[in-house]
């Protein structure tokens, strides 16, 4: 059995981060693509929503710019209440909860200027229905984002592959930018580095006004 396959399986990332204890960051750090975020969200002033957290210092980080609005979830309890451990060690409060992306159509609509997805669109490709998945979880995002705001996306999958899912007229947005950022060596084995893979796709995608 293809091991990827597990990746869209709630109770392996659940099972995943029993034993983590540090913060880990899939694909890239804030560091790597801060410019880009100052450029397109300079006030500080957006709400923000970052999609699979997983144990992430990405909220963290933004508190620290001075980036007070953000709320963070996962649907693996153990990966938030690590998260959660993260931010009382820093002295930060951020809203973190155990929630399943692919319900954000039942929450209220237009709340977040942004969006964030480091993977989380990934492992709903190797999730069983994943075209169901994909189709529930991308509607939900335009729809808990404001007219204007912006839907980060950082995947390591081909871009053109990527953009056909995404850029569909049904979600309402567009692209407004994008870049390739060349990955870490990353020492530690871990889900979604796949061998071979040098390189994440960041688009920037913005819903109609």
């Amino acid at each position: 059995m293809d091991t990827r396959a597990r990746y869209g399986d709630p109770e392996f990332w659940e099972a995943y981060y029993t034993d983590k204890t540090i913060p880990f960051d899939w694909y890239i750090t804030f560091d790597r693509f801060q410019e880009l975020f100052f450029e397109h969200f300079p006030s500080g002033d957006e709400n923000i929503l970052e999609c699979g957290c997983g144990t992430s210092d990405l909220a963290i980080k933004l508190r620290g710019y001075d980036y007070p609005n953000v709320k963070c979830i996962d649907v693996s309890q153990n990966a938030i209440t690590i998260a959660q451990q993260q931010c009382i060690v820093n002295s930060l409060h951020v809203d973190i909860e155990c929630f399943d992306a692919l319900n954000l159509s039942q929450e209220e609509g237009a709340q977040y200027d942004v969006v964030i997805d480091k993977g989380l669109l990934d492992c709903f490709f190797c999730a069983d229905d994943s075209y169901h998945k994909i189709h529930r979880y991308l509607t939900g995002v335009s729809h808990v984002l404001k007219p204007g705001g912006k839907f980060v996306l950082i995947t390591s999958g081909g871009k053109q592959d990527r953009k056909c899912f995404v850029l569909k007229p049904e979600y309402k947005w567009e692209l407004d930018a994008e870049e390739t950022i060349a990955l870490p060596i990353v020492r530690e084995r871990a889900p979604l580095y796949q061998p071979g893979m040098k390189c994440c796709h960041l688009f920037i995608i913005q819903k109609s006004s």
